[in-house]
């Protein structure tokens, strides 16, 4: 709340809004990018703050960044093509996140994360059924309504699912991101955000 009563004392000191637009994206690309280069969540719903934007606490990020893109994009905003690029780029890469969320399911993040070590034991396991297999052994050691062999076959299944659906995903976004880079007018990004 600091930051957005700072951010809103400061908008009241510029006079023309068209140049704290470009401000506030040059800050946040410059100064409040995360580790991926995207703007951070924050400093977006700041952003929406000073323009004006009743900001919630229900509102998501990909909310946010399009709400920020549909502002800076408007004919009378005079900002900077590379700021409305990197504006896109959040949008797209929100779009990317909730894509893959929704591959995950409900699964817990916890569980995601052993994935790769049961596709590989259970890969060992299908080649040699004398591989050992401890982290797929303490699963089932508390499960009695599965044998070691379907739930190999299970793991593979749904390994073999999610890198096809996954890989497609990626691939659709990463085609996107090159066009999105590539863009040298508005309607392209419009165009882009709109695929």
């Amino acid at each position: 709340m600091v930051l957005i009563n700072y951010a809103t004392s400061f908008l009241k000191l510029i006079d023309n809004k068209t140049n704290y637009i470009n401000v506030y994206l040059e800050d946040s690309i410059n100064m409040g990018q995360d580790e991926n280069g995207g703007m951070r969540e924050n400093a977006t719903k700041i952003y929406l703050t000073c323009m004006g934007h009743n900001v919630t606490a229900d509102l998501t990020t990909l909310e946010a960044y399009e709400m920020v893109f549909n502002e800076a994009s408007q004919p009378n905003a005079q900002i900077e093509f590379k700021y409305l690029q990197i504006v896109a780029l959040n949008v797209l890469n929100e779009r990317y996140e909730l894509a893959m969320d929704t591959i995950l399911g409900n699964t817990p993040k916890k569980e995601v994360d052993t994935w790769t070590k049961q596709e590989e034991e259970a890969k060992a396991w299908a080649a040699d059924n004398k591989a050992p297999t401890p982290y797929i052994d303490a699963v089932l050691s508390t499960r009695s309504d599965i044998t070691k062999e379907i739930f190999i076959q299970k793991v593979l299944e749904k390994s073999n699912s999610f890198l096809v659906e996954s890989g497609e995903t990626m691939g659709r976004f990463q085609v996107l991101r090159a066009r999105l880079e590539n863009a040298t007018k508005l309607s392209e990004l419009q165009d882009i955000l709109n695929s």
